[in-house]
């Protein structure tokens, strides 16, 4: 039959044609004779009855032969006994797929590719069709019409104008079956990759890729199952500046606890402690920096944007944006999964967006609050958040587990952010003012509540073992709670 394949990734897995089922097996022995009764007589059992087995591998069993008639001409003789079981016929020969094969089609059929990613050989009837599908193997015809498309093989046939055509391997970029966001693996794309932007946006037939990310990303769809999403090119990248910059929008620690930093709204970073510096923004931005994530080593670290723009420095890989996307309420906090394959970012409306391995668990979007998102925290397995708002209100997703609030409570100042246990079976709340509420297992360890601060507080950060803390200052200034050390600021 016909077979249309769409949005779909193929890596080396195995599509045998079935063979036909074996023959049927042999009836069952006869049963033995029933006992006569006075004058009669009794007929033997019925033989068993063999069926065949159906596909591969074909193995179905005969049936019981059925029980012998009653006896005739006086008292009813006992039934015969019921004949044995036959065997089943042994399965079909499997089709002659090579095992190698990224992708079978019945020969007999016809087949359909579109932006579909075969990183192996393709067996393919006679006329098959490609659109905007990359092949990294052999095909066992050639395709009897393509446009967009791509092979490290000149026997698919990619000899269309619109064609990328017969290239190497390594100008793919394809990297490794992964989970980069989406219902299933996919292979993303490098930013190297000879796919990139290649069909006109007129031509785009997929709105989507086959993780569900908008078609297009760039100035054309990519080919394959995978949109790469570029990386922003808005503020340029440059050394992190001396003195540390103030006022301060955002701040992060590292998982490990050897350092922290904070950034500006217009992107300038400064790094304390272990954490390297590897760059900072400058120049102009769509719209300013309002939060921040670090890997847990300190090896990187992302900053985002209020568009949705996200910036990634050092080993922080850059996973996505919704940068040029506009959003129905602005970016407001970022938190990354403790692995660094991932992360997430939420809106003031309680909007979350969810990228590379991170996955959506739920949101507030289109949801009345009654006061605006403004904190964000991921819990341990990666597999759930918390959103906070500025009045309290936490608000739990995925495994992520609700301890208790503010909400309803008199505040001094409003909640700017939250902060998860090592366990992640707690959290703290942080207000504008230094003020600091612990739930679940999270351990009060002093606050700023009280005192007279030059600036607010606009972010805090967690230690390690949950003893401690750090809180940091619209001005640059670092207060550090607890066991956490302190290890400078950007205060002038």
């Amino acid at each position: 039959g016909d077979t249309v394949i769409e949005n779909s990734t193929f890596d080396g897995d195995v599509f045998n044609q079935p063979g036909g089922g074996g023959a049927g097996g042999a009836g069952g022995a006869t049963g033995a004779a029933g006992t006569p009764g006075p004058g009669g007589t009794a007929p033997a059992g019925g033989g068993g009855t063999g069926t065949g087995g159906a596909g591969f591998p074909g193995a179905a069993t005969g049936t019981n032969g059925s029980q012998g008639a009653a006896g005739t001409n006086g008292s009813t003789g006992a039934a015969g006994a019921a004949g044995s079981t036959g065997t089943g016929g042994a399965g079909g020969a499997a089709g002659g797929v090579p095992s190698s094969a990224g992708l079978f089609v019945d020969p007999a059929g016809s087949l359909l590719i579109v932006f579909a990613t075969v990183a192996d050989d393709v067996t393919a009837p006679a006329g098959w069709v490609a659109d905007s599908t990359v092949v990294a193997g052999a095909c066992s015809s050639p395709a009897g019409s393509s446009a967009y498309s791509a092979a490290t093989s000149g026997s698919c046939g990619f000899t269309d104008a619109t064609d990328v055509g017969t290239v190497s391997a390594g100008s793919l970029d394809l990297k490794p079956l992964d989970d980069n966001g989406g219902p299933t693996p996919t292979r993303a794309l490098g930013p190297s990759s000879v796919l990139v932007d290649v069909v006109p946006i007129p031509d785009c037939i997929s709105q989507t890729d086959q993780r569900g990310f908008d078609r297009p990303a760039g100035s054309g769809c990519d080919v394959g199952a995978f949109e790469l999403t570029p990386a922003p090119s808005s503020g340029a990248v440059d050394d992190c500046p001396v003195p540390a910059p103030a006022p301060v929008a955002t701040g992060t620690g590292t998982a490990s606890g050897n350092g922290y930093l904070v950034s500006t709204g217009g992107g300038r970073v400064a790094t304390f402690g272990s954490v390297p510096c590897f760059g900072s923004l400058s120049g102009p931005l769509a719209a300013p920096i309002v939060g921040s994530a670090a890997l847990a080593t300190g090896t990187g670290y992302w900053l985002l944007g209020a568009d949705g723009g996200m910036f990634a420095f050092g080993g922080a890989p850059y996973l996505g944006s919704t940068g040029g996307i506009t959003l129905v309420s602005p970016a407001v906090a970022l938190s990354a999964l403790p692995n660094g394959k991932g992360y997430r970012f939420a809106a003031g409306d309680g909007g979350v967006f969810a990228f590379g391995q991170a996955k959506f668990k739920g949101s507030m979007g289109g949801i009345p609050l009654a006061d605006p998102i403004v904190g964000m925290a991921t819990t341990p397995s990666g597999q759930g958040y918390w959103l906070v708002a500025s009045d309290g209100a936490v608000f739990a997703f995925g495994d992520a587990v609700f301890r208790g609030s503010t909400h309803g409570l008199p505040l001094a100042a409003p909640i700017v952010g939250i902060m998860r246990t090592p366990s992640g079976l707690g959290y703290w709340l942080i207000a504008a003012d230094g003020g600091v509420f612990a739930y679940g297992d999270a351990k009060y360890h002093g606050s700023l509540g009280g005192i007279r601060l030059a600036a607010p507080v606009v972010a805090g950060a967690a230690t390690p073992t949950g003893h401690g803390y750090w809180l940091f200052g619209r001005d640059g200034g670092v207060f550090a709670l607890g066991d956490a050390p302190y290890m400078g600021s950007a205060a002038g």
